[in-house]
């Protein structure tokens, strides 16, 4: 899984998208045309690592949602904290809910390192309601809910 989340980070250095080394990691090989679809958004891990501090706060279920090149954090059912982010780039719509659980096997490894990182991918796959976060030398998963 670790490629996974490697090969979605964007590059600057060359015109690859974070879903095309997303399909390169998953399908080597792959022939453009045929694309699946991987809702994702690009922050900075800083910004990322403040919307989900506060989301861990509240030690309830969070949403998160990608809208295009917004993500919008929520914890709680009904919402005691809800923010929306503007992110450097994204794509597709989809929400997932995970419960405090799961939010806790994202936030704890991210926890330490999300100072650090310049920029941050969060993906949400549609298939199974996976939430990829990926970085410079990190990585994690937790498996939530679709909505």
């Amino acid at each position: 899984m670790t490629a996974r989340f490697h090969a979605m980070m964007p590059n600057h250095a060359d015109s690859f998208s974070p879903l095309d080394r997303y399909v390169g990691a998953v399908m080597p090989g792959h022939v453009s045309g045929v694309t699946p679809f991987l809702p994702c958004v690009t922050l900075s891990g800083r910004l990322l690592g403040l919307a989900l501090g506060i989301a861990r706060m509240s030690a309830q279920s969070v949403t998160l949602r990608i809208d295009g090149s917004s993500l919008a954090v929520a914890a709680g059912d009904p919402p005691v904290y809800a923010t929306r982010l503007t992110c450097t780039e994204g794509c597709g719509q989809i929400a997932v809910r995970l419960s405090a659980d799961a939010f806790a096997c994202l936030w704890l490894p991210f926890r330490p390192v999300a100072t650090r990182l310049a920029h941050v991918l969060l993906g949400i796959d549609p298939a199974d309601g996976l939430v990829l976060l990926c970085g410079d030398q990190f990585s994690t998963e937790a498996l939530g809910v679709l909505l």
